[in-house]
């Protein structure tokens, strides 16, 4: 049986697709996440528009993070030390979690039409 893509717009979708950009397809997720939003955009469910927002804004904002900070780490410190890699390891380490652990909350939300907002940076996008 072949799903539409009418049969993917929902909620967890959008999560799901966070997920998964920020794991193991990044940048093909977000483009796929962005058309699925300007599908969605002009209907009238608050839900369904207000997860794929909060997914959108998960993902600028973890890309953002991963990349500045980690540039930052390697343009203030010394590539031949082993402190550099060694901060740039545990920074990419505990952030990445966090932003997983955010998404698997999300999703779980998402799953039993709750809305969620992301915590610090949830209100940037209403």
């Amino acid at each position: 049986m072949m799903m539409s893509e009418s049969n993917l717009v929902n909620p967890s979708m959008a999560h799901v697709l966070y997920l998964t950009n920020i794991s193991f397809a990044p940048i093909l997720s977000f483009f796929y996440l962005l058309h699925l939003y300007n599908k969605i955009k002009d209907k009238n469910n608050k839900l369904l528009i207000s997860h794929y927002r909060q997914s959108i804004l998960a993902n600028v904002v973890a890309g953002l993070l991963l990349a500045i900070v980690s540039s930052l780490i390697l343009i203030f410190g010394d590539f031949n030390s082993a402190y550099t890699w060694m901060w740039l390891i545990l920074y990419v380490t505990c952030v990445h979690s966090i932003l997983i652990v955010f998404g698997v909350f999300a999703l779980m939300k998402a799953n039993n039409d709750q809305y969620y907002t992301y915590p610090i940076f949830g209100n940037l996008w209403p």
